[in-house]
């Protein structure tokens, strides 16, 4: 038997895949090291974070097909990790040697982001990594609280040196203040301020660098935003809509700076008695998980309510950071979304060092997505092709890499509502068969247009043999193209056609299950019900409106929807929208129900 090579190591770990990265260990480059000696192997696995969430198994793959190899006796990995460098990573100043920056925003006050911050910084640090935590809520400061930071920061050579605890740097106005004492700034001032926290501190060398921003999208968080060149950003939510509704306006607002969200956190999620051990929804639930599939974004984890939570935080003892801590759920919540989040990073710098040339102009016309190049090179996508060759996890299969999505479950006149890029990277397309999660790195569409997608789609392998649905003729495209037009109500349109239809009519009895409380009709014929689409996939998209803007059932009935479609058996997700384009009015009802109404 011919000895083992190095060659014949590396052939046989292509095999083992990082999910989140889409790509096989040795094309990664996470192979070093390779000791070869008669009949064992050994080798260094090197990580893209020390807080892999797959760092097992991918261990254990390796291992097995090392000793799958003729020869191998004996096969030993070390998993180590080196945290990759961001691309817009600064390269002077304090922030020289921070290699990502991640910052942690929520749209309004009192989710409790702070607490999110602090716990995130130090279960990344207890994982290995080396981690720093800025204060920029300089109108109401609470991390040195909850890190019991104690006296003013040194300063050496006009920098100032932050204070470390629970292996996190960090710096906070509140170290620069008196005890309770009032921080009053206007937004330059504050502004300012920020900007001498980016510059004028010494962070050191830094894996990860977390800024608690202050609630809301104002002059703070525009001058962090500019000033900082954030990897990405994590946005904190609460499970009631009102805080979800105003935690996208902090997505927008990274939108339009073109800072990628690497996700949502839904704190105070639930409480879990610890002595009955039962799970109460106290505020709700699953708000910022609907809000975070509705848009697209990756939903990090949710957060129950801790009691022990809040006290360690007020007293400086973090839970995460507390001995014995681990086993509150609390903590072993945190030190999933931590995983979440360097996994996160870690595909944002693969996929943003790959980006070798970005559009300079993304539209949508003619049934195509055209992709204007900053070469001059214009590549155009047609809209069922690109809808085919989907990326997302629920098109490919996250290990494998095979395909999940049968063409035949594309409607042939699907169309692009939307497209908005991520970050620096990738663009995000919302289709109109409701699908919306996809993310077309700027380099695969590249190679797409290089090769030529009539041949790329010929070499795809999809599953199923179906061919692609033809349109339907009650679902003809408007001049939005929206799957239906939102201006009449579903019980005054007639059924649409197409294999979706006998899952739609379902749903539809679902709802006519629900009945206005102060009329006694069910709100399908009561005409709330603008528009019911089921998707390819099972998602559910329903716009409905109210019989006013002020109706005491406003939350009740769109909540009620939502459940009652969500229980329908083959429905996997749903997402209820409320329109007022026209204004509800009594001709919006069927006629059954003016009958029984006594108004026809």
């Amino acid at each position: 038997m011919p000895p083992v090579t190095e060659e014949d190591v590396l052939q046989a770990l292509r095999v083992v895949r990082d999910p989140d990265l889409g790509k096989d260990v040795v094309t990664l480059g996470f192979i070093k090291n390779v000791r070869i000696c008669e009949g064992s192997v050994a080798l260094d696995l090197e990580l893209t974070t020390p807080a892999c969430p797959v760092k097992d198994r991918l261990h254990s793959e390796a291992v097995q097909a090392l000793k799958n190899i003729p020869g191998v006796k004996e096969a030993s990995v070390t998993m180590t990790a080196q945290v990759r460098r961001s691309q817009g990573s600064p390269t002077e100043g304090g922030l020289r040697d921070v290699k990502n920056i991640v910052a942690v925003a929520s749209g309004k006050g009192g989710v409790g982001k702070s607490t999110v911050a602090v716990n995130l910084a130090i279960a990344l640090s207890k994982a290995g990594a080396r981690v720093g935590l800025m204060d920029a809520d300089v109108y109401g400061p609470s991390v040195h609280v909850m890190l019991a930071g104690i006296g003013q920061p040194k300063t050496v050579d006009g920098k100032l040196i932050p204070l470390e605890r629970y292996g996190v740097k960090f710096m906070s106005m509140g170290l620069l203040t008196e005890d309770r004492s009032p921080v009053i700034w206007r937004g330059p001032m504050a502004s300012k301020l920020v900007t001498q926290f980016l510059k004028d501190v010494e962070w050191g060398d830094l894996d990860y660098l977390f800024i608690d921003l202050p609630p809301g999208t104002g002059d703070v968080q525009l001058t962090i935003t500019q000033a900082a060149p954030l990897t990405g950003a994590v946005l904190v939510t609460t499970p009631q809509e009102v805080a979800v509704g105003i935690t996208i306006r902090g997505l927008k607002m990274f939108q339009q700076v073109h800072v990628p969200v690497l996700g949502i956190v839904e704190n105070m999620s639930y409480f879990f008695c610890p002595k009955c051990e039962e799970r109460t929804e106290v505020f709700r639930h699953g708000g910022g998980e609907r809000a975070a599939r509705d848009l697209g974004l990756r939903f990090l984890g949710a957060i129950p309510l801790d009691p022990k939570l809040v006290v360690a935080g007020d007293l400086g003892r973090p839970v995460v950071g507390m001995e014995g801590g681990e086993s509150l759920p609390s903590a072993e919540a945190f030190y999933r979304i931590s995983r979440e989040v360097a996994a996160q990073v870690s595909i944002l710098n693969e996929q943003a060092a790959a980006v070798k040339i970005a559009p300079a102009e993304v539209a949508a016309e003619d049934g195509n997505v055209v992709v204007k190049w900053q070469d001059g090179q214009e590549s155009r996508y047609p809209f069922y092709d690109l809808r085919c060759l989907c990326p997302c996890a629920l098109c490919v299969d996250e290990w494998t890499g095979e395909r999940r999505l049968e063409k035949g479950r594309v409607p042939s006149d699907v169309k692009a509502n939307e497209i908005r890029p991520v970050g620096r990277y990738a663009l995000q397309v919302s289709w109109s068969d409701g699908h919306s999660s996809g993310i077309y790195t700027y380099d695969r569409l590249r190679e797409i247009s290089e090769k030529g997608i009539a041949s790329v789609m010929e070499k795809a392998s999809f599953p199923g043999v179906a061919p692609p649905q033809p349109p339907s003729p009650a679902s003809e495209p408007a001049e939005s193209s929206s799957v239906n037009t939102p201006n009449t109500p579903v019980a005054q349109q007639q059924n649409a056609a197409g294999p979706e239809e006998e899952l739609r009519k379902q749903v539809i009895e679902a709802i006519c299950t629900i009945f206005d409380p102060e009329i006694p009709v069910n709100i399908y014929e009561l005409g709330l019900i603008y528009d019911v689409n089921i998707n390819s996939l099972g998602e559910a998209a329903v716009r409905m409106t109210l019989t006013s803007a002020g109706c005491p059932a406003a939350e009740f009935i769109p909540t009620e929807v939502e459940r009652k479609v969500k229980g329908v058996p083959g429905i996997v997700a749903a997402k209820v929208e409320v329109v007022w384009d026209p204004p509800w009015g009594a001709s919006m009802m069927s006629e059954a129900a003016k009958l029984q109404l006594n108004l026809s």
